[in-house]
């Protein structure tokens, strides 16, 4: 009977370690590298790998022998693929590449999602976008349909799918010393487990959430939170470092240089403008302070995500394995906060695009240690937070609509009136109409005239 039982706990272990090992495995990556996916492309299936980037939409691999890439898609030998005649470019903060559109059979078969035909950006020319060692072949955006280019005509593999949300885990590491990292992509489908820190989706295109503040050892960045999200704060999984405004950066830095100081050690300006690694004789945790971030709940309330000096210190292991060298992994922009690849390793990130929310979880597999906090109350409307040239442009759209709205409305009004009230030589004739409501509906703003670019 002992062994009965022993025997059924032992498969039992077995079948749950496969089943997380199963989980933490379908996604690679290395430091400053990104992470990627196995895809199946075209009949016969070509098999690629291709970076996960939350903060664009389209799915484009190579398709020629180009630099940093060990193979590329043949579409001549793809018995589904279909060309379209368009070409497509994309620009990024770094890289650029250029192709023609196609659509083609597409799987990922590690998660659970069925095959789709999508459209597929076949890169025949690219500057600075495959680097070298990286192991992937392409990229697979997966940020809302409006970020594909070309505009409007676009369908990504996210929207052909249509999940109710994704997850990721990413940062996991199997060894101490290990360059590879790995993690998991997992497509969600209701119900599924909410946690409680979520951070609210205020526009669908990037994934732009509010930052109501943030905090170096528990002490606060005293900029007024309107500066975190100049001009807006997004979740991107494309982008390796923590990104702050550049007057935001230049404070956070000052605030965590003093408190190394307080310890006793000086560190040159090389390693704060990331020129240069800190090569210390103690662990870095130990004089470091911890960072944190506040985002913005739906009920007026924020949590903090607490990232620990491991989280934002990244340990250069390729140039000075030996020695406890270190390189500063938050750098200044100048398109507004980007929580990369810093703020999301260690922690599982639902992206919920049925609830418009991005939520926070402690990781399953591991990874650099990250706090989780709260719910607190605001002092103020966490809207207040927003960038206002945002806010502005929001409501002007919103005004110049209603305006073109109700100018259309009247001429109806005015037009009914006067053929059912009025001599007909005193009203325009119907031939007349047709022409005046194109030109008016021309007036009105267009979705694609928005200037939603890749580059973040």
């Amino acid at each position: 009977m002992t062994r009965g039982i022993g025997k059924d706990t032992l498969w039992l272990t077995v079948l749950l370690w496969m089943f997380v090992e199963s989980l933490s495995d379908n996604v690679w990556g290395y430091p400053g590298q990104g992470y990627y996916i196995e895809v199946e492309i075209g009949s016969p299936p070509q098999k690629l790998n291709v970076l996960l980037d939350t903060g664009s939409a389209n799915l484009a691999v190579a398709a020629a022998p180009l630099s940093n890439v060990e193979k590329f898609f043949q579409s001549n030998i793809s018995k589904t693929y279909e060309a379209t005649g368009q070409s497509v470019s994309v620009t990024y903060t770094q890289g650029t590449w250029h192709g023609m559109l196609g659509s083609d059979l597409v799987q990922v078969p590690s998660v659970h999602a069925s095959q789709v035909r999508c459209d597929i950006a076949l890169i025949q020319e690219s500057e600075d976008f495959f680097t070298n060692g990286s192991k992937w072949q392409g990229i697979m955006g997966l940020g809302y349909g409006v970020l594909a280019q070309p505009r409007g005509t676009t369908t990504s593999w996210l929207t052909a799918i249509s999940p109710s949300a994704f997850a990721l885990q990413l940062g996991c590491s199997s060894e101490e010393n290990s360059m590879e990292v790995h993690g998991v992509l997992e497509i969600l489908h209701p119900p599924f487990p909410k946690p409680p820190f979520c951070a609210t989706i205020i526009r669908e295109w990037f994934y732009e959430v509010i930052v109501t503040g943030v905090w170096v050892d528990d002490v606060t960045v005293n900029i007024p939170c309107e500066e975190f999200n100049n001009d807006k704060s997004i979740v991107d999984s494309g982008t390796t470092n923590l990104r702050f405004p550049r007057k935001v950066f230049q404070e956070v830095v000052k605030m965590i240089n003093n408190s190394v100081r307080s310890h006793g050690i000086n560190i040159s300006d090389a390693f704060w403008n990331q020129e240069s690694v800190a090569c210390l004789d103690t662990k870095p945790e130990t004089i470091f302070p911890s960072l944190a971030l506040g985002l913005a709940r739906d009920d007026g309330q924020y949590f903090k995500v607490v990232l620990d000096p491991q989280s934002y210190l990244h340990r250069d292991l390729e140039n000075h394995s030996q020695f406890n060298c270190h390189q500063l992994a938050l750098e200044p922009s100048d398109t507004g906060t980007v929580l990369g690849l810093v703020f999301l390793e260690g922690l599982k990130v639902i992206f919920d695009r049925t609830s418009r929310s991005v939520c926070f979880s402690s990781s399953s597999c591991g990874g650099p240690p990250v706090l989780l906090e709260g719910p607190f109350a605001c002092d103020n409307d966490p809207m207040n937070c927003v960038h206002r040239d945002d806010v502005a442009s929001a409501l002007t759209a919103i005004s110049v609509t209603m305006g073109a709205f109700l100018s259309v409305a009247a001429i109806i009004v005015a037009y009914l009136a006067c053929s059912r009230f009025l001599h007909p030589y005193l009203c325009p004739v119907k031939s007349q109409w047709p022409r005046r409501s194109r030109s008016r509906r021309e007036l009105l703003p267009r979705s694609s005239d928005l200037d939603l670019t890749t580059a973040t």
